[in-house]
């Protein structure tokens, strides 16, 4: 099991640039720590199902979707958690959520930012 969790360990802090996000932004290596043990955790899991926003997911799929994230996506959760005003009551179970969602989001979440920015600012007509 140690190998196992080792192993897993090293995939996941490469997928996602682990050393490089900690180096980039010190101030934030401790909330990006915590994404990396949330995920390694999950990845770890030998349960049959893992709840992922009140919902039971099949773990193969959170695993191979955990698995697929990169730094993009971990930076993401980050702005997000930034930029939320919800009352977390299970800030694991949010992250864990944040995580999985990340990779269907955040291209939607780019464009609507970048909306925002280029039409907030024009006057109506």
């Amino acid at each position: 099991m140690i190998d196992t969790i080792n192993a897993y360990s090293e995939i996941i802090k490469e997928n996602i640039s682990y050393d490089y996000l900690c180096k980039q932004d010190k101030i934030r290596a401790y909330e990006i720590h915590e994404l990396f043990e949330i995920m390694l955790e999950t990845v770890c899991s030998t349960r049959a199902t893992i709840r992922v926003g009140r919902e039971d997911m099949p773990a193969e799929i959170v695993k191979s979707r955990l698995l697929k994230l990169d730094y993009s996506h971990i930076e993401y959760v980050i702005d997000s958690m930034d930029k939320t005003t919800t009352d977390v009551r299970d800030m694991r179970s949010y992250l864990l959520t944040a995580l999985y969602r990340a990779p269907t989001t955040i291209a939607n979440k780019h464009k609507a930012e970048a909306n925002h920015d280029l039409y907030a600012a024009q006057p109506l007509k």
